[in-house]
């Protein structure tokens, strides 16, 4: 059975031959199962190189604190765990897990993203985008030894003190 269009063309009705084709493309095809397949490949790449906290020989960590050169707080306060997420991957557990290279942290009520060495060896595109993300938002940079076995060990970047008045246009 047949419906007419709008052009006067006929159109399956639903449930006709493109059924089986709509299921076929609601699988693989999608950009969020390549993006989480990207992700899968990155975390598990990670844990197979045995990358984390026990990486020396690369070099310092970059730490991308949530403090703005001009020492105002980066908003939305969930952006670490934003950008870290995009290397997260979902366990069989059905918890997110994330990156041994790309973790969030809070120190000392700073929030910060924690960025191993390796991952500029791993995946240099995306080490690149997290440091032009900070870049970009005039985020403070700095780099650590041993920033992801130890991030309590971190000293946050000091916020210039205010004098509490407020400050007139020029």
């Amino acid at each position: 059975m047949k419906q007419r269009g709008m052009a006067g063309r006929s159109s399956p009705q639903i449930g006709g031959k493109h059924r089986k084709n709509s299921k076929r493309r609601a699988g693989g095809s999608r950009p969020g199962n390549v993006a989480s397949q990207y992700n899968l490949r990155l975390l598990l790449t990670a844990f197979a190189c045995g990358a984390g906290a026990d990486d020396t020989d690369m070099g310092p960590d970059v730490v991308i604190w949530g403090i703005t050169i001009n020492g105002q707080k980066f908003r939305p306060s969930d952006w670490p765990e934003r950008l870290a997420g995009l290397t997260s991957a979902f366990g069989h557990d059905q918890r997110l897990a994330y990156s041994p290279l790309v973790r969030p942290v809070t120190v000392r009520g700073t929030r910060a993203v924690i960025v191993g060495a390796a991952l500029a060896e791993l995946e240099p595109r995306f080490h690149h985008f997290l440091l032009q993300f900070a870049h970009d938002n005039d985020l403070t940079v700095a780099r650590a030894e041993h920033a992801l076995a130890a991030p309590q060990s971190l000293t946050p970047p000091r916020r210039p003190a205010t004098t509490g008045e407020p400050h007139e246009p020029v």
